[in-house]
């Protein structure tokens, strides 16, 4: 059953507020998980559970943020996450959605994204139980945290794109290696006209900025 009591301990008052269980979790507040090199902070739910015969970590999220920077300017920022992640012997997956804003020069985004992250080299595509809540998770094989989308809309120089947009900070390599923020785009759509007439039309593109 749901808890909300108030509890007398040591000549103090606590309350004592929970949904309904049964259940034994770790949780906390404000906290910071660090996943392929980026750091989401907010709140995780942390409880194991039996599949099959291999036990995982669940873990519930929310007021989740994270940024994507060149190491001097944010360009992607996640605020007001949530979601569901998963813990096995081979790392860490999971999708947490938000608010997203992007501030790219001369570039706006508009659409529903959400961090996307795998530390497990391996493909994910299962559903999993978090507080007696299905979550579908399917994820691509790898090692990344990205914030990544699908029909999400891009006006670039006052063109419009559209397609699926990933972004995602990496490391380049070479003699000055830095960080950047890598744009990744595929089954992506545009048309050049004017207003009226579409003259030159693209559709099915992939490439990365």
């Amino acid at each position: 059953a749901a808890i909300n009591e108030t509890i007398e301990i040591g000549g103090g008052t606590q309350t004592l507020v929970l949904p309904a269980g049964p259940f034994l979790r770790v949780v906390g507040e404000d906290l910071v998980l660090t996943a392929a090199g980026q750091k989401l902070r907010g709140s995780f739910a942390f409880q194991q559970v039996t599949r099959g015969t291999e036990k995982v970590i669940t873990v519930g999220v929310r007021n989740v943020s994270l940024a994507l920077s060149d190491g001097a300017n944010t360009l992607v920022q996640v605020t007001d996450g949530e979601g569901a992640l998963l813990i096995t012997g081979t790392g860490l997956a999971g999708r947490v959605s938000g608010v997203v804003s992007v501030t790219i020069p001369s570039v706006s985004v508009s659409g529903t994204l959400a961090i996307a992250v795998n530390t497990t080299n391996l493909p994910v595509d299962e559903t999993i139980d978090v507080a007696g809540v299905p979550v579908a998770l399917k994820l691509d094989a790898g090692q990344f945290v990205r914030v990544e989308g699908t029909d999400v809309q891009a006006t670039v120089l006052g063109q419009r794109l559209s397609g699926n947009f990933s972004f995602e900070r990496i490391s380049t390599t070479g003699p000055t290696p830095s960080l950047v923020v890598r744009i990744a785009l595929d089954n992506v759509s545009l048309a050049l006209g004017d207003g009226t007439t579409d003259y030159v039309t693209v559709s099915g593109a992939s490439g990365a900025f």
